[in-house]
């Protein structure tokens, strides 16, 4: 079952939170981020316990790796409880090689389903796959 992702709820802060992600404002997007945040990109072998670690990783795709990458706009989006299930893409052109992501001048495109975690309006787990 999918639902509309500009619905009201936990899902439209996703939406708020993925423009956040897309316009570089990293301030914004760490204010979606609770004290006690983790992520894990599973199909990489990639995490953080840190939300500020989380937030200078993201920082450095963004200026050093992959400047134009993107997350696209939901093929599908679930909400059930405090969860949110979101099916994306992630993409962009590689200025750089990146082991087990992409080589330099690579347009990668990754299909990810994303799983992120509230407590209350805040995200409190953020797992990726693809």
């Amino acid at each position: 079952m999918s639902t509309d992702s500009s619905s009201d709820g936990l899902s439209a802060i996703i939406d708020d939170m993925v423009n956040a992600y897309n316009e570089k404002d990293f301030e914004r997007l760490r204010g979606f981020l609770a004290p006690q945040f983790y992520f894990c990109h599973h199909n990489r072998n990639f995490e953080h316990n840190d939300a500020d670690d989380f937030i200078e990783t993201l920082k450095t795709f963004a200026s050093n790796l992959v400047p134009d990458r993107k997350l696209s706009e939901p093929e599908s989006v679930i909400e059930s409880g405090n969860t949110v299930v979101r099916t994306h893409t992630w993409g962009g052109l590689a200025t750089t090689d990146i082991p087990g992501i992409g080589a330099d001048g690579e347009l990668i495109e990754i299909q990810l389903c994303s799983i992120y975690v509230f407590e209350g309006n805040l995200v409190t787990e953020y797992h990726d796959y693809g």
